[in-house]
């Protein structure tokens, strides 16, 4: 009977300790976030990119509503040098009226 107990409880310890590792890894996802404001009229647009060690930089758009494309060129430069490095996009969302919001998320 002693014996049973000690396989029992050494199996239950074997158990626990194997579990304590497996909620121990962390994810091993990275992430880009890139925030896009452009305003129709007046004010610069812009976006600023957060790179996975969360450090950020910010680039100016052309003001005013962008008929030639060039603001969206910039962007597209942006998503294909992350997606080069083997990020894709996860979510994405735009908002606003006068004022674009977009929020572009990349992970990999």
């Amino acid at each position: 009977m002693k014996n049973l107990k000690l396989i029992v409880l050494t199996t239950i310890a074997v158990l626990f300790l194997g579990m304590g590792n497996l909620t121990a890894q962390e994810s091993s996802s990275k992430m880009v976030i890139i925030r896009v404001v452009e305003f129709t009229l007046g004010t610069n647009s812009g976006y600023t990119v957060t790179n996975p060690e969360g450090n950020t930089s910010n680039v100016t758009l052309e003001r005013g509503f962008d008929l030639a494309g060039n603001n969206a060129g910039l962007i597209k430069k942006e998503l294909e040098k992350w997606k080069q490095e083997g990020y894709e996009i996860t979510h994405l969302s735009v908002s606003g009226e006068n004022i674009f919001h977009t929020t572009i998320i990349l992970e990999k």
